[in-house]
């Protein structure tokens, strides 16, 4: 077992920095490891690897284990809500709140305050949905801006992204799963598995959640303005390091945001 777990460490381990790769030469078309980035592997490394290792010798459920790993890209609109609830101080923004009534949405917004500013939907059941947009962000743009910025979430929620999203990653994380399942009796394999993995990973980040993310940007200029849109992701562009230019994993590049949001009719 040592011997097995072994080379498996090191297949998950190559396999990691291939997928790495892979994901930023399709998206930012250049390469960059971070130290950071390697500290956050090295756990996440070792855990895969004494899962399938484990695996390979128990007899696991086929259908309840992908379902759980699934969980896993889906953090941010699961699990990330309890986590601001109970671990982060949150306040209510009950002015925003009742602006969204008065248009028909009944959403719980919150305000955080985050060395990483950030604005996101979360939660795929009725009373668990809510809206988080941290303080600086209010703090940077105009209440219009910010309003708009609130209607790129909601959008999230009314057009049910959250819950494509999750349905995408299970199907994502199960084909994954029996991919390397089948490769896991012979560990040199397991690369050819996680490069299958890697693409499949790839195209639902660059061909779904791009696709959800403009909508979103569509649902949210409709309800304000394009202008208005265009100019809180502007406006936005430096407090969060000009990623938002760059695009990312997630997120289209800003010039290709602002196309479509001027395409929309």
């Amino acid at each position: 077992m040592l011997k097995f777990f072994i080379v498996t460490l090191l297949m998950f381990s190559g396999g990691m920095l291939l997928l790495h790769i892979i994901l930023q030469l399709l998206i930012l078309r250049k390469i960059t490891i971070t130290k950071k980035q390697l500290l956050v592997w090295i756990p996440e490394i070792i855990l895969f690897s004494a899962f399938f290792t484990f695996m390979n010798f128990v007899k696991f459920s086929l259908f309840v284990v992908p379902l759980f790993l699934a969980l896993i890209p889906s953090y941010n609109f699961t699990i990330a809500p309890l986590r601001f609830l109970f671990l982060n101080k949150t306040k209510r923004a009950t002015d925003i709140e009742q602006k969204l009534e008065k248009k028909g949405f009944k959403y719980k917004v919150r305000i955080t305050n985050l060395k990483s500013p950030n604005a996101f939907a979360t939660g795929i059941i009725p009373f668990y949905k809510m809206i988080f947009i941290d303080k600086k962000i209010l703090n940077t743009l105009s209440e219009e801006q910010a309003l708009g910025i609130i209607y790129h979430e909601v959008g999230h929620h009314e057009l049910h992204h959250l819950k494509k999203m999750l349905s995408v990653n299970i199907l994502v994380t199960l084909i994954g799963f029996y991919i390397l399942r089948l490769n896991v009796q012979n560990p040199y394999y397991t690369l050819g598995g996680i490069i299958v993995f890697a693409c499949l990973f790839a195209f639902s980040a660059l061909g779904v959640q791009y696709k959800l993310e403009y909508q979103a940007d569509s649902f949210a200029a409709k309800h304000t303005s394009k202008e208005n849109m265009i100019l809180a992701l502007q406006n936005l562009d430096p407090l969060f390091n000009n990623r938002i230019s760059k695009g990312g994993i997630s997120h289209p590049k800003l010039v290709k945001r602002i196309a479509n949001i001027n395409n929309e009719k």
